[in-house]
Parts: structure tokens; C-alpha cells; sequence
């Protein structure tokens, strides 16, 4: 509904300009006052009922999905974060051999060596079984976005 609504724009600045060259015309033509009058009138008043309509199809369109829009903004967000998560998760085993691990007891470094190895398995959350929430996924769908946004410009 979105990229019909874009269309439905584009035509009508489309029409816009076709209207103003189309007055031109008549004007042009030194046709009569009353009839270079109504023409002019008829013209803007289509225009004007057609964007009547289109910001009717808008209100009732925008009414429709703000909610589901609302939601797949939350939803977006949360991956993000999620992906912010991942990368943190990512550097543990650095953080903790830049540490002063040879001071400590043999008990806390055997620990810190178990933490490492679990470190070295990735975590990774899984949308629907499986999509992989990664951050090469999350540039992918970056990508799409940003190339469906240039195919509606």
C-alpha cells in the first residue's frame, strides 16, 4: 500500500505539471475570458479532488498499519541491540587473557580457562528456527532496506 501510495504521489505531481503546462497552453491560445476561465477552474479543481483522495488513502492507510509499523520499529530495535550484545560477547576472551590472570590462584585461572573455551562457541539467537540474528544478517537486511528506499526514490 506504501509503494502505492508513492505512485499515486508521483503520478499526481506528474499531473500537476501537465496542468500548469496545459494553462499555459490556454493562455497561450487567447481563447475567451469565460472559456479560458473554465478551463482553468476544471483543471485545478480535478487536481485538487485527486489529492483529496490520495490523502484520504493516506489517513485510512496510516490508520491501518501505525501499529504494525509501531511494532517492526520495536522489533528492529531489539535486534539491534541484540547485535550490540553479540559483538560485546565477542571480545570476552581477549578482555580476559589481557588480564593479570598469571597472578591469580589456580582455581580462578582454571575457571578463566573455562570461560574462554565457552567463549570460543558463539552465541547466536536464531529467529524462527532459522534466521541466524548475526551481524552479517543484520547487514544484508541493511542492505535491502537501503535498496528498496533508492528503487521508491
Amino acid at each position: 500500500m506504501m509503494f502505492q501510495i508513492c505512485a499515486k504521489l508521483n503520478i499526481l505531481k506528474y499531473r500537476f505539471k501537465m496542468t500548469i503546462k496545459q494553462l499555459e497552453n490556454t493562455e497561450d491560445n487567447k481563447l475567451g475570458e469565460k472559456i479560458c476561465g473554465r478551463t482553468q477552474k476544471q483543471l485545478i479543481a480535478n487536481w485538487v479532488e485527486s489529492h483529496i483522495k490520495l490523502l484520504n488513502l493516506f489517513n485510512s492507510v496510516n490508520t491501518l498499519f501505525t501499529s504494525a509499523i509501531f511494532i517492526h520499529y520495536i522489533v528492529n530495535s531489539i535486534l539491534l541491540c541484540t547485535i550490540a550484545m553479540f559483538a560485546t560477547f565477542e571480545n570476552l576472551r581477549n578482555v580476559i587473557f589481557d588480564t593479570k590472570w598469571y597472578t591469580t590462584k589456580k582455581a580462578v585461572q582454571k575457571s578463566m580457562i573455562i570461560i574462554m573455551s565457552q567463549s570460543i562457541i558463539p552465541v547466536e539467537f536464531v529467529s524462527g528456527y532459522f534466521v541466524s540474528l548475526s551481524l552479517d544478517s543484520f547487514k544484508k537486511i541493511i542492505k535491502l532496506s537501503y535498496t528498496i528506499y533508492n528503487v521508491l526514490e
